[in-house]
């Protein structure tokens, strides 16, 4: 017997779209900063300039999503919490592995849980290093094109970490995993909406789950 439950709050939803958007823009606009393909010319078109602005523009937004999300750790319900992130309980491990199971298709069942599962967990958290990384190595080169600025002041230290051409290396490969994690994604959310039909792909819609009732038992 299938129930509904309120599991996806309305910040949890806006900030999801919101940031698939940024990674998306992030992504192109990256590109195009490292590879240049649309031929200009630079006295009086922009483009280099226009891409740069657009990718500046949407990685503040990123930021301010990212900010508004660890917030909503400790803001939001039971299934936005934090502890979802760090699924290290033994309750926890033993549901990991049996998602390790089902996605391998060595079980057939998955794991009982609503929200986030362990393995998404360990995937959230683990992207949420990769943007911090990726945060901190944008501001540092945004910043070197004003030496005396204030960025500069903030996130210069980051040169004695990293020289410049491996920074921009290490940002730009950021892309390729966002990316990467992105398709990885959305076939998981297909697979499991195709498997558990508990409207898990409409769920980041309406904030909705149907699930069956010994799960919440």
């Amino acid at each position: 017997m299938k129930k509904r439950i309120y599991v996806w709050e309305i910040p949890i939803r806006v900030i999801h779209w919101v940031n698939f958007t940024c990674i998306l823009v992030l992504s192109i606009t990256g590109l195009y900063i490292a590879y240049p393909f649309i031929k200009s010319d630079p006295g009086n078109q922009f483009v280099m300039g226009w891409f740069r602005f657009i990718h500046f523009v949407f990685a503040y937004l990123f930021v301010f999503t990212f900010v508004v999300r660890i917030y909503w750790w400790f803001a939001g319900n039971e299934y936005a919490g934090w502890r979802s992130y760090f699924p290290f309980g033994k309750d926890q491990r033993k549901r990991l592995v049996e998602q390790i199971l089902f996605y391998t298709l060595i079980s057939k069942r998955p794991p009982d849980v609503i929200g986030h599962a362990p393995l998404a967990g360990l995937t959230y958290l683990t992207l949420f290093a990769i943007n911090v990384f990726s945060i901190l190595t944008g501001f540092a080169l945004y910043s070197i094109y004003y030496p005396g600025g204030i960025m500069y002041s903030a996130f210069g230290w980051m040169f004695s970490l990293i020289a410049l051409p491996y920074m921009r290396l290490f940002h730009h490969l950021v892309i390729w995993l966002m990316l990467y994690f992105l398709m990885l994604h959305v076939y998981i959310i297909l697979f499991n909406n195709a498997v558990e039909k508990n409207g898990i792909l409409k769920s980041i819609f309406t904030g909705y789950l149907n699930v069956d009732t010994k799960e919440i038992e």
